[in-house]
């Protein structure tokens, strides 16, 4: 089956097998090569019991990883950040996750057969073309993720695997009715606080600033301080715009773009829409109601002897859209009120519905145009697909003229002349903080910082809207400056933090007072010349950042009764809060919220349940390294 897979794969035989299949494996899993191939590709790394890891296995999960990482982080993915992340530690107890899975799901006898292999990936939308899997696309997609077809059936079979290892261990799970609600009451339960805001600022005149507090405090939180490195270079942009000109686009070609993008040219069921508005009011008696469905009935009777639904809208409508013949517009399912969603999709093209009563009044509703679900036609998809294929092939050329006009700079010869272009210099800039002079509001700027030396030229940068280069012109290494340049920054560190700690100190008095009911929360805020704020009610899961977002401090609120107060930080501000009512919790949606509640706990279960499991076989495992491997 797979073997015709990978030949046969655009054939009749497929056409009807859709969905969705991941490239890698989560946290608990991931590629590797089966046991017999790992140890046939080369020398042992490690040992999982007695499955073995190659160094060939484990290096190409490492650089898959670092490359997610360096998409992330772009420049920030510094070899720093590799090691605080320890990013080999962390992959190599990924693959050993991923071993023990497999080895427990062959213990229980689950196997995963050739034909939900293929099916699987039958139902990848990354592998279809169109609605239907094609095998030129699945090699493609495989290639640029750097696998061959063999290697990703074996991953999708070892996904399927993990997957049903999963279903299996949670079988044992359940969820009783008590379990349910105490999970309802602890999610939908709700409070309501008012607060004081502390603002250590107010504290700023009462620190005593001191030239050696300074320099002390300076000397001993010098990092504090310390400027990142600095670079400088040059850079040539060129707009894809200022290229789309010289695109030329035959029939052929756009036929051919419209083929292979068809998935973005779908369109959803639409009626247009028009309408004759009698307006009642929700609260009129039935007489009104009665006078208005009468009118619209005479109008109905008008328009099947031949008058114009339009002309009549203009004439008798009440509503908005009168003046233009009633048109309301062209609607998917979902966008109009739904007692006339329900007529309008019953109806066909220029039918006209009966009266048909919502809160607005009695309507008349009028289908003029239909259209059925489906992809829009080339001839009316045209304008897109041609502005599509316009931008993606003046994206190449771009890169083109630009990797060009790279190698006249990189060879010093003059440099070849393009339209459009964009050249400059930056001044000194760190890390994270690109000069606002670059185009696309600097989001190209990292590619300076992956250059080793002056000199250096980067590869063509792809943004937004334009592609760039830059040649790195000067470093400035990193480094913690003079006290005496940095002396105000220094003065208002020091005093912010000293502020803050006699806020703190305060803070805590007062707290003890109010709770001791020694002060009175009123008389505190007027002291302290603040309101008294009152954010809305809240549940645990929705208390607002000045209240802690810290679960155990919100916990704690709700064991207060009303009266009780407590303290929080955030922001660098202190806020005193006062419980004004009792926490409540409302029941009334507990019967509509206990089906979702059950299966969202039925899941968590079923996750602790597998988690237990691979700890178990963690602890019980035998993994050893073999000589000359490291972490």
């Amino acid at each position: 089956m797979l073997r015709f897979l990978r030949e046969k794969g655009n054939t009749w035989l497929l056409k009807g097998l859709l969905g969705f299949v991941a490239l890698t494996f989560v946290s608990w899993g991931g590629y590797s090569m089966s046991s017999r191939q790992a140890v046939q590709g080369g020398r042992v790394a490690a040992w999982v019991n007695e499955t073995p890891i190659t160094v060939r296995e484990f290096e190409s999960r490492y650089f898959q990883q670092s490359e997610i990482m360096r998409r992330r982080f772009g420049a920030n993915f510094t070899p720093e950040l590799e090691r605080q992340l320890n990013l080999r530690r962390a992959t190599f107890q990924q693959v050993v996750s991923e071993k023990l899975q497999l080895e427990e799901a062959s213990r229980l006898g689950i196997e995963i057969v050739d034909d939900e292999v293929a099916i699987s990936i039958q139902e990848e939308p990354s592998f279809q073309i169109a609605g239907r899997f094609d095998q030129t696309r699945y090699k493609q997609v495989l290639l640029q993720n750097r696998l061959n077809p063999k290697q990703y059936e074996e991953l999708q079979r070892r996904a399927l695997a993990t997957a049903r290892l999963r279903r299996y261990l949670g079988l044992g799970a359940a969820v009783s009715e008590i379990e349910i609600r105490s999970a309802y009451k602890w999610a939908s339960e709700r409070i309501q606080v008012e607060m004081i805001q502390i603002d250590p600022g107010k504290f700023a005149e009462e620190v005593t600033v001191k030239e050696g507090d300074l320099s002390a405090y300076f000397d001993k939180n010098k990092e504090a301080f310390r400027a990142g490195e600095k670079r400088g270079g040059r850079w040539w942009y060129l707009p894809f715009e200022a290229v789309s000109g010289e695109v030329t686009l035959s029939e052929e070609e756009l036929k051919t773009h419209y083929e292979n993008t068809r998935s973005r040219y779908k369109q959803n069921e639409t009626v247009t829409v028009r309408q004759i508005l009698k307006k009642v009011s929700p609260d009129a008696g039935e007489e009104a109601l009665d006078k208005a469905k009468e009118e619209l009935s005479d109008i109905l009777s008008e328009v099947s002897r031949g008058k114009d639904f339009a002309e009549m809208a203009k004439t008798y409508s009440e509503g908005p859209s009168a003046s233009k013949g009633g048109d309301l517009g062209t609607f998917e399912r979902g966008q109009l009120l739904p007692g006339l969603e329900k007529v309008v999709f019953a109806m066909k093209e220029g039918e006209i519905s009966e009266p048909v009563k919502t809160s607005f009044g009695v309507h008349l509703l009028m289908v003029s145009r239909r259209k059925g679900a489906g992809v829009i036609s080339f001839e009316e998809a045209k304008e897109k697909v041609e502005s599509s294929l316009k931008a993606e092939k003046a994206r190449v050329l771009a890169k083109k003229k630009m990797r060009l006009l790279r190698y006249d700079v990189e060879d010093k010869k003059p440099e070849t002349e393009i339209s459009g272009l964009q050249k400059g210099e930056t001044s000194y800039f760190e890390i994270g903080t690109p000069p606002v002079s670059l185009p696309e509001g600097g989001n190209l700027w990292a590619a300076v910082f992956g250059l080793k030396k002056k000199g250096d030229l980067s590869g063509e940068q792809m943004g937004d809207k334009g592609v760039m280069f830059f040649q790195l012109s000067d470093i400035k290494p990193s480094a913690v400056p003079d006290f005496k340049e940095v002396k105000k920054a220094v003065r208002e560190r020091y005093v912010f933090k000293k502020s803050g700690e006699i806020s703190d100190q305060k803070s805590k008095v007062w707290l003890s007072e109010l709770q001791k009911k020694e002060r009175v929360f009123e008389d505190l805020a007027a002291q302290l010349e603040v309101e008294i704020t009152k954010p809305k009610a809240f549940s645990r899961g929705g208390a607002p950042g000045e209240v802690n977002q810290n679960s155990g401090f919100v916990d704690g609120l709700f064991r207060l009764n009303k009266g009780g107060f407590n303290r929080s930080r955030s922001g660098g501000k202190v806020y005193i809060i006062r419980v004004v009512e009792d926490p409540v919790v409302d029941m009334s949606k507990y019967e509509k919220a206990k089906k979702e509640l059950r299966k969202n706990l039925l899941e968590e279960k079923r996750r602790l349940l597998f988690l237990q499991r691979m700890n178990d076989l963690r602890k019980g495992a035998k993994i050893r390294l073999e000589g000359g491997f490291s972490l």
